[in-house]
């Protein structure tokens, strides 16, 4: 009796570990194939931020951004926002440090923290590894922009792989939609196994010139798990290292300072059907310090409403920048308020023994041996005025060597 009891015993210890054992299972699996939320319940799970910071200045923009997407996300406010650190040990920007934000020293090579705005394809990729299994939608944003509304435009969903819009203006790289390829963009269409006959055909924002698929990078975002910011960073890097490219192709700022923004553009098309990219409407990216050149049509009336806002220098160069359109309350009051604490967190550092590093006498790449020089100031002013490309908008080509 005693053996047939223990026999019995374990035979319905053997059952209960296997019922125990499918229930776990199968648990498991339906979490694993819970859908993620569609609707504005669980953004914090499938929806991030990713910016990163270079110079004193980035950090206030920086924080100016942070704060702004608390305040004013709406239901996208608690999203995590990743940054990156060019330069942790100068800049190790304690001032964004709360819950919610991460803070990420950079992976970049020294060539990719140096060649200007190159940082911007590193930070993505490194932010796009750490995260790609965890969020449906990465949006990037420029630490010089803030946000005014819900980024719902931003918002992939199912629907998308990216978001995009088309650059703002020509600047003398874009490419008109029927030239051939120039020494700038055959190779990069070549490297990123692109034929002329499929690259789609946009206008660019302020000109409305037919030009060859060229997407604006200060506010966009793509879907991780397609790998779109890692192909970036792998594509954009032998373009900055080839020193026959840099001569031929980039003879002069614009085109390196614009390197990345098309080297992203061509591995947007390469990695996304059209059916599957989304473009931005006017309300999302929409160029505040641009505001005035804007085509009638394309001017916002106010601020609220929009809800992406890119800004560059513009707190930088003109105080009276509330006065460009309507911004009513409470977002007003806020903005002032935000104004007059960045104007005074970028007083108190300039008189710091770290002020040279916001310096505005800008560098810039030489194609010659990878060094940086000094721009004369009349050659830069004079890119300045002719294409738009501000002062501080530069100060991104750093201060590593």
């Amino acid at each position: 009796m005693l053996k047939r009891s223990c026999v019995r015993d374990f035979l319905s210890g053997l059952v209960g570990l296997a019922l125990a054992t499918l229930l776990f299972m199968s648990a498991s699996a339906a979490k694993r194939a819970r859908p993620r939320p569609e609707g504005t319940a669980g953004l914090a799970e499938r929806f991030a931020i990713v910016t990163y910071v270079l110079t004193p200045d980035q950090e206030g923009k920086a924080e100016i951004l942070i704060k702004s997407l608390r305040r004013f996300g709406g239901d996208y406010g608690g999203v995590p926002v990743y940054v990156v650190l060019g330069n942790p040990r100068d800049v190790p920007c304690a001032r964004l440090r709360q819950d919610g934000v991460e803070l990420v020293p950079t992976d970049a090579s020294k060539l990719g923290q140096r060649y200007p705005l190159a940082i911007k394809a590193y930070a993505a990729a490194q932010i796009e590894r750490l995260t790609a299994d965890r969020f449906d939608t990465l949006a990037w944003f420029d630490p010089e922009t803030m946000v005014v509304g819900p980024l719902t435009a931003l918002d992939l969903r199912e629907a998308f792989d990216a978001a995009v819009k088309p650059v703002f203006k020509l600047n003398k790289v874009a490419l008109p939609a029927d030239a051939p390829p120039d020494a700038f963009w055959k190779p990069i269409f070549r490297e990123t196994g692109l034929s002329v006959e499929e690259i789609p055909v946009v206008k660019s924002i302020l000109e409305g010139r037919p030009i060859k698929a060229y997407f604006n990078c200060e506010i966009f975002s793509v879907r991780p798990r397609i790998g779109i910011f890692r192909e970036w960073a792998a594509r954009l890097e032998p373009f900055l290292k080839d020193q026959d490219y840099q001569w031929t192709a980039c003879p002069d700022l614009l085109h390196r300072l614009f390197l990345h923004q098309a080297v992203l553009s061509a591995v947007i098309i390469s990695k996304t059907q059209a059916t599957r990219r989304a473009e931005l409407p006017d309300s999302c990216g929409y160029p505040l310090n641009l505001h005035q050149d804007l085509p009638p049509a394309r001017k916002a009336a106010a601020l609220n409403g929009l809800s992406g806002v890119i800004l560059e220098t513009l707190w930088d160069d003109n105080p009276d920048w509330m006065n460009l359109l309507e911004i009513r309350e409470p977002l007003r009051s806020w903005l002032q308020q935000a104004f007059s604490d960045y104007r005074m967190v970028m007083r108190v550092f300039r008189l710091s023994p770290f002020g040279h590093l916001s310096d505005r006498s800008h560098r810039t790449f030489n194609h010659r041996d990878f060094s940086l020089e000094k721009i004369r100031p009349p050659d830069l002013h004079r890119d300045v005025r002719d294409n738009a490309v501000t002062l501080d908008r530069l100060s991104v080509l750093n201060y590593f060597s």
